[in-house]
Order: C-alpha cells, then structure tokens, then sequence
C-alpha cells in the first residue's frame, strides 16, 4: 500500500526476513527518502500539494488529483489507500515466514462504503476526472461524429448525386507543412502531442539536429490546434509561442493556428 511503502515498511519487512542486509537496507531507506523529495516538489510544482498541505493524507490527495487531472484515460484507486492501510493484504509467502495468502482487509466492504475517508475521496476524484474527460476526449469526440456524419452521407449520397446530376463535392482544405521545434538540447527525448495526433504521447517524436536542437514538421490542415511537448516525461508549453489557454490540469496549452 501506499502508506506502508512511503513509510518504507517493506524495506523493513525484508530486512527482518533476510533479504536485505543493514546495510542494503540503509541505502534503499536514502534512495526512498530521494523519492520522497522529488513526489513532494513534482505535486508542489503542479499546484496540486500547496505549502500548508502536510502528511500522508495530502500527499495521497495530490497524488490521486494529479493522476486524475492527467490525459490519462483510466484511473484505478487502491481502496485500501484511501483509510491509508500499511499492511498489504494476501501477501504470498513460505510455510514458515507468514500465513499464506490469509490476510483479510481491515474493513469489509459494506464498513468501508460507508466510511468518509473513502467516499470523500473518490467523489473528488469521480469530479476532477469527468472535468479533465471533456478535454481529454473533446478531439476524439469531434472525430468521432466526423466520422459518423460522412456515414451518413454516404448513405444517402447516392440518392443525392443521382438527384443533383452528378454535383461536385466542395474542395477540401489543404493540409500545410507546420514546424515544432524545442530548443532545450539537454534534453535526452522530446514529443509534441496535441489536438492534431489525439494527445497520443508515441506519435509524434521530434528528432535532435547536429545543432542539438528538436524538430519535427506535421502537415495540418486549416485551423486552431492545442498543443504540448513531452520532454523527459514533462509536460511542457512551447516557450517559443506566446499564445497560450489554460488547460484543466493548472497550466497551459501553447495554441497554433493554421490559416
């Protein structure tokens, strides 16, 4: 569980068993502790863990508001995180070291539907996820009924070309060559994501120049894209381009239009 590896009980726990020796154990309570550091600074930097938020509690909070902000499409919540439970339940284990997959939940299930540390919770994250959804999705959506709407006329386009003696189908847009570029060249992996590839991290990498600078070039077609650059798994506005919008995750998107 979340408490208990924060708390570094499992360390503990294998150091008691043997598997780890002091000094092992040692070195992976600093390398913990390095953890913890970074979590606490990443959220504060995010806007999610504020100056006056302290303990576990708040840090699971922003923990669990971050991820649930996020482009991510799914959020899974470990209920026994939420009453911040420190020993994990059916721990596989030998015949001699702990009772084998035994251990029941500290709560059953109709005690903890009941409870506001997990109910709380979880209506807020059900809110933060719904708000960040329609972001999320928005572009999916509007391909989505792209597509439903050329269905239909294609079912009833026959009829209507029959009708219309055979009338020209309007010119479309041209898509036009749009260049991204991130001039950070300490950075080891940069990608643009964006309304123009559904916000999907894997498509559009930028490659590093002999200058050590990152491009790519997109062809897009007319129109206002929201945009952002992945770089070394950060988000990133593009620093270069002025014109940004707040997004629901507390930052902003860099917008491009193409006429």
């Amino acid at each position: 569980p979340f408490a208990g590896y924060w708390e570094g009980l499992d360390i503990a726990d294998r150091l008691r068993l043997g598997l780890l020796s002091p000094t092992a154990a040692e070195i992976e309570q600093k390398s913990r502790q390095g953890l913890h550091h970074a979590l606490e600074n990443f959220l504060q930097r995010e806007g999610w863990l504020t100056g006056g938020s302290q303990g576990l509690p708040a840090l699971l909070k922003g923990c669990l508001s971050f991820l649930s902000a996020s482009p991510a499409p799914v959020v899974l919540v470990n209920l026994e995180d939420l009453w911040l439970e420190r020993e994990p339940q059916n721990v596989p284990g030998t015949r001699d070291e702990r009772p084998n997959w035994q251990r029941k939940a500290r709560y059953t299930s109709e005690a903890f539907q009941e409870m506001p540390a997990v109910l709380d919770p979880l209506r807020a994250i059900n809110d933060l996820w719904r708000r960040g959804k329609g972001s999320r999705a928005a572009s999916f959506e509007r391909q989505r009924h792209a597509g439903r709407t050329k269905m239909a006329r294609q079912d009833g386009g026959r009829k209507k070309v029959a009708s219309a003696g055979g009338a020209r189908k309007p010119a479309q847009p041209k898509a036009r060559p749009v260049s991204f570029q991130w001039t950070a060249t300490e950075a080891n992996a940069v990608s643009v994501v964006g309304d123009f590839n559904h916000w999907d991290l894997q498509a559009h990498p930028l490659r590093k120049g002999k200058d050590g600078l990152w491009r790519v070039t997109l062809r897009l077609k007319p129109g206002r894209y929201e945009y952002m650059f992945i770089v070394d798994g950060e988000w990133r506005e593009d620093p270069r381009n002025p014109n940004r919008v707040p997004n629901p995750h507390g930052g902003f998107n860099s917008v491009c239009e193409v006429a």
